[in-house]
């Protein structure tokens, strides 16, 4: 965990920017990339994501948001460093249980960019990638 939360200041730092005098964007929108896209629908209590068949319902105030599909359940955490919004998902499937961080971040312009970073605690395995989004 230790290892993750290191690799996670230094993924998201660039994005992060300083926590004073920064508001908490509204990530609202459809965003797309050649190869993919994704809706983003935010109030003062939620954040919902939608890619294709998947949606995901985070709470913006700290709390657990759970959600599954079929065997596998997960369990996230969402919290705004600067802003930046980080969301910790805990995900326990019958092939194990590991964790992933990503980190939204609006950039430049009308650009969304997802870090995000992926481990298994059963298994040495990591990744790490960056997708960025235009507005549609």
């Amino acid at each position: 965990m230790q290892r993750l939360v290191w690799l996670l200041i230094l993924v998201a730092g660039p994005f992060v920017g300083s926590v004073t005098g920064q508001s908490r964007p509204d990530l609202s929108g459809t965003w797309t990339r050649p190869d993919s896209s994704l809706t983003i629908r935010q109030d003062a209590a939620t954040l919902t994501v939608s890619q294709g068949t998947e949606v995901k319902i985070y709470n913006l105030d700290g709390s657990d948001s759970r959600f599954g599909k079929g065997d596998t359940q997960y369990t996230a955490r969402a919290r705004w460093v600067g802003s930046a919004l980080v969301v910790a998902t805990t995900t326990v499937s019958p092939i194990g249980t590991w964790e992933d961080l990503e980190v939204y971040s609006l950039d430049y312009g009308p650009k969304l960019t997802v870090v995000s970073v992926g481990t298994q605690t059963r298994r040495p395995m990591m990744f790490t990638e960056t997708r960025t989004f235009e507005k549609r």
